[in-house]
């Protein structure tokens, strides 16, 4: 099996440059555009919430305003959001621990020829968490159809991942892109602007640079398999479970927080506001 895998495999191959040769920051920015190039590394949203929301017990006509709107504007309640993005944690960190998944992904086993297993593995399962975490949260479909990624979408995946990783500053670059994209009018405002005039690029910069730092780090002179990112040093894959799970609830937590790109924030918050005391008073 995993011989017919490497051949699906081959056509991506010739493509992918070795991370260690680039610059940090082009490191990151590479690794991110191919992994989300790889089917398998994208959640479709829609699919997701109405399989999330209906094992959830949620009526179709709800279902059907969460997709449109948010969940939260739809009237889920914080309590079966809270499940969704547990379940969700507990879900992907679990297949974290599975090499056999990354060999399973279109385009995996050409991705091990420039990275450690371990680094690919963390930054597969990191992505798929941080979409479903994102869509619980009233964010909208990160990729669409495109196999490319834009400007706007390499800032979102770069901010969140960093907040996920507890990279310096990443809450503040957050909250400033927040601030920039609150409603679909400034939202195509900012999409005529360069990535590199927001008030956001610094930070931004900074998260890509940590982050490619690390990666091209542990893709020079070491053993595939042995290398986890983020943690330091030389550590089993099981570290690697262990440091999604404590990373992945710091997204979890923030994400709660903030009001998602392209809808009125006050109108938004106030209803999370409404959901939580709601939920506080079923629990009282």
């Amino acid at each position: 099996m995993l011989s017919n895998a490497r051949n699906r495999f081959e056509e991506v191959k010739d493509v992918l440059p070795n991370l260690s040769d680039l610059e940090p920051e082009e490191a990151a920015k590479r690794l991110f555009f191919e992994l989300a190039s790889l089917r398998a590394v994208r959640i479709d949203r829609e699919h997701f919430l109405r399989t999330e929301l209906h094992k959830a017990g949620i009526g179709e006509q709800q279902i059907a305003e969460s997709l449109a709107t948010t969940p939260v504007q739809a009237g889920i309640s914080a309590k079966i959001l809270e499940k969704i993005a547990q379940s969700s944690i507990r879900f992907e960190t679990n297949r974290s621990s599975a090499a056999s998944f990354l060999f399973g992904l279109p385009g995996g086993v050409a991705l091990l020829a420039t990275v450690p297993v371990d680094t690919a593995q963390y930054f597969v399962h990191a992505l798929r968490i941080m979409q479903k975490l994102a869509y619980v949260n009233g964010w909208q479909d990160f990729f669409e159809d495109s196999r490319s990624i834009d400007d706007e979408t390499l800032a979102e995946i770069g901010l969140l991942i960093g907040v996920m990783m507890g990279i310096g500053g990443a809450n503040v670059g957050l909250n400033r892109f927040l601030t920039s994209v609150a409603a679909p009018e400034v939202q195509k405002r900012v999409a005529r602007q360069a990535l590199t005039k927001t008030a956001w690029y610094p930070t931004l910069k900074r998260v890509l640079r940590t982050i490619g730092i690390r990666v091209t780090r542990d893709s020079v002179g070491k053993a595939v398999g042995k290398a986890v990112p983020v943690v330091g040093g030389v550590v089993s894959a099981s570290v690697t479970f262990i440091a999604l799970r404590t990373q992945s609830d710091r997204l979890r937590k923030t994400l709660r927080k903030v009001a998602p790109p392209g809808v009125d924030a006050p109108e938004y918050l106030k209803a999370l506001n409404q959901s939580d005391e709601s939920q506080q008073g079923t629990t009282r």
